[in-house]
């Protein structure tokens, strides 16, 4: 009686008045989301999302893409570089070679030291 009196009491709507507010709340849910989206797509949107690439307008995606072949650009970088690299010489290629076998040839006796001490 006394939240009646202090006028805090909710009383059930009276006709169509429930369904009304629960339309009302299902409106004001779904302006909000559309109002959500629209403002994060102008966020995520700047003005400098597109690129000129030869003439042309894109994104920077896009251009990324057709400047790169669609490879990250410090890859096409390291590409670039081991194709502009000098070849190793033949001498050099040979010597690592000879390192290689000679460390496996080292690596194959200490082992049968290992399986036969006396010998």
């Amino acid at each position: 009686m006394a939240a009646r009196d202090a006028g805090k009491l909710t009383l059930p709507l009276s006709g169509h008045g429930y369904l009304f507010e629960v339309l009302a709340s299902l409106a004001d849910k779904s302006e909000r989301a559309q109002e959500q989206a629209l403002e994060a797509s102008r966020r995520g949107r700047g003005d400098s999302a597109t690129v000129t690439v030869r003439g042309q307008a894109m994104s920077i995606g896009e251009g990324l893409a057709q400047v790169f072949g669609g490879k990250d650009p410090e890859l096409s970088k390291l590409d670039n570089d081991m194709r502009r690299a000098t070849p190793m010489p033949a001498e050099l290629k040979e010597k690592a070679k000879e390192i290689k076998a000679d460390s496996y040839l080292v690596r194959k006796m200490k082992a049968e030291l290992r399986t036969n001490p006396a010998a």
